[in-house]
Order: C-alpha cells, then structure tokens, then sequence
C-alpha cells in the first residue's frame, strides 16, 4: 500500500505478507481491506485507491452476492468506507502503479511494515517513475 498526495509523493506506505491461501483476487480484495483499515488509522479523509487487478475494480462497482470469502472481504471494505468523506477506487495498470507493485513483490522482506511521511529508500526510482507516468504528455 503506498498512501500518496495530489502531486504523487508519498505520504505513507506498508507492506504486509497474507499467510492464507486465496486466490489472487481474494488476496486483492485483502490488500484494499488492509488499506482501507491503515487509512482510517492513520486519519485519512478523503482517498483513492487505485488497483491493478481489473477484477476487484469491476467488483468495486458492482459487489458480488452470496456469502463467500470474497464477498465478505469487500462487504468489510464498503462498511469500513463510511469512514471517509471521499473514497474512489479506480484501475491502474501496473506499468503505472511500480512502488504498489514492487512492495507487494517484495512485501516478505517487509513483513509488516508500515512507513509515515517515507518509503523504503529502494523505491525512490519508481516514485519518480510513477509520478512521470501520471504527467499528461505535451
């Protein structure tokens, strides 16, 4: 999870290892949960979340039914949101999400990690890749 201002600088980031079995969705869905659960913590208003997996994006707009694993794991993330004044989860891809995705590769070496107004000093490349990916092209 990496926790970011309107210009793409981090304001806080965290790594946490799943130790469940689950299908990638299902572990999607826990990261959004854990993310979610880290921004109410850490005072977070207003957030977007932005995801890699078309998937969890598609069943944030339209939740599944039933009573399994995956639906209660997002039943848990659309009540824990009346937190938030704002919430918006959209879809990113992943060339355009490298500090996410390179903690979540590396999420071991971190194990529950959670870092405020900082990141690990390896992803200072990828924050600048992310924040120029996110420019609009002139």
């Amino acid at each position: 999870m990496v926790a970011k201002n309107h210009e793409g600088l981090i304001l806080d980031g965290a790594a946490e290892v799943v130790e469940r079995p689950s299908t990638v969705v299902e572990e999607e869905a826990l990261a959004l949960q854990w993310s979610i659960g880290l921004s109410i913590n850490l005072g977070f208003i207003r957030v977007c979340f932005e995801t890699d997996c078309l998937k969890l994006f598609h069943l944030w707009k339209k939740p599944p039914d039933g009573r399994n694993y995956l639906a209660t794991i997002l039943g848990d993330c659309f009540h824990s949101s009346r937190s938030f004044d704002f919430i918006y989860v959209e879809f990113v891809r992943r060339s355009d999400n490298v500090v996410a995705d390179f903690l979540a590769r590396n999420a071991s070496s971190y194990t529950s990690c959670v870092w405020i107004e900082e990141a690990p000093s390896e992803v200072d490349a990828f924050v600048t890749a992310d924040i120029l990916a996110s420019m609009p092209s002139v």
